[in-house]
């Protein structure tokens, strides 16, 4: 009989231990004394219910550190609509929904959304919605902070109370932007944030080149960009000079082309009667013509390139700028046969 028992004995302990085993590190997590999600679930229900909406939204938060679902999102965000914090009602009731469209089906999913959903609708107008964007990509690692608080930069429009708030923008390599914002009630209001890259700090060259050598890259920096301008500011008056130039050239070509047509063509009507219009004086009148608009357009070219390169150069102190003249003209008087 004693044996028997003593077998007994030793086969319920063998069965308890990984029991106890598995609760071990339940009973570690929550230290003696600590309500459970429950316990503070419950809490939050019996303050509400007798007024106490401050105590209740306390529970209630305690309860979302544990574990959050979209009911309790509801009830925090209800609560904070109860003592007036109608920026963190709205945010409670945006993750709200957030939260009940990612769980799965149940008995008051579509109640608690529905509700949070016209909870949100109703506090639009009761609070100021910000947008917070940026130029181009957002910075690796950066961080947004809005009154102390830390939140995601990438989110779309946020409820904030009405009143000034103060906004922290920051990342690694820039400089940190920091500015406060002054809300209404109904506002709807983008913010753009631009961080400035941290300047980088000057290299110590002083064991490559003597410190008196001031043409050092750093030191040359600034005077590029002046040069650079410079370079650009005298080319188009230089194109148009040059430009006006080759047209002064085609109107001395096209003069001495007609004239040799001309002389050919007296020679010609001087053997036999050519009349007085032979159809040769067509093409020499139109060469004429193409003269005295190659003659027109290439004299006001140079005559603005020169006056735009002198001005260019007075601004820049060097005034002492030749006079450029227009040749004599290409073009003559041609009689009748």
């Amino acid at each position: 009989m004693r044996g028997r028992r003593g077998r007994a004995v030793v086969a319920l302990a063998g069965a308890a231990l990984p029991l106890a085993l598995a609760a071990a590190p339940s009973l570690a997590a929550e230290p003696a004394g600590t309500p459970n999600r429950g316990e503070l679930l419950d809490r939050a229900e019996r303050e509400r219910a007798a007024g106490h909406d401050a105590e209740a939204l306390a529970a209630a938060l305690a309860a979302a550190n544990v574990s959050v679902t979209s009911s309790l999102l509801r009830f925090i965000a209800e609560e904070h609509a109860t003592l007036g914090q109608l920026g963190a009602a709205y945010e409670a009731a945006h993750r709200c929904t957030e939260a009940a469209a990612n769980e799965p089906p149940s008995e008051n999913h579509d109640v608690v959304f529905l509700g949070c959903r016209a909870l949100m609708h109703e506090l639009e107008p009761r609070v100021a919605l910000v947008t917070f964007g940026w130029r181009g990509e957002l910075p690796e690692d950066a961080r947004l902070v809005l009154d102390g608080e830390t939140i995601a930069p990438e989110r779309g429009a946020r409820g904030l109370d009405a009143g000034s708030h103060d906004v922290r923008f920051s990342a690694p390599g820039y400089e940190p932007l920091a500015l406060s914002l002054a809300l209404k009630a109904g506002d709807a209001r983008e913010v753009e944030l631009t961080l400035e890259r941290t300047p980088s700090p000057p290299s110590d060259r002083a064991g490559l080149a003597p410190r008196g050598d001031a043409a050092s890259r750093s030191e040359r920096l600034p005077d590029e960009p002046r040069r650079n301008g410079a370079r650009r500011s005298l080319t188009l008056p230089v194109l148009v000079t040059g430009g006006g130039a080759a047209l002064l050239a085609a109107a001395l070509a096209t003069s001495l082309d007609a004239s040799a047509k001309y002389a050919d063509l007296r020679r010609v009507c001087a053997r036999a009667a050519c009349g007085p219009s032979p159809p040769e004086r067509g093409s020499i009148d139109a060469l004429d013509r193409a003269t005295t608009i190659f003659l027109i357009a290439g004299s006001a070219a140079v005559a603005t390139g020169a006056v735009w390169l002198t001005l260019t150069l007075t601004a820049r102190g060097r005034a002492n700028v030749t006079s450029v003249g227009v040749g004599p003209g290409f073009c003559s008087v041609r009689g009748a046969f």
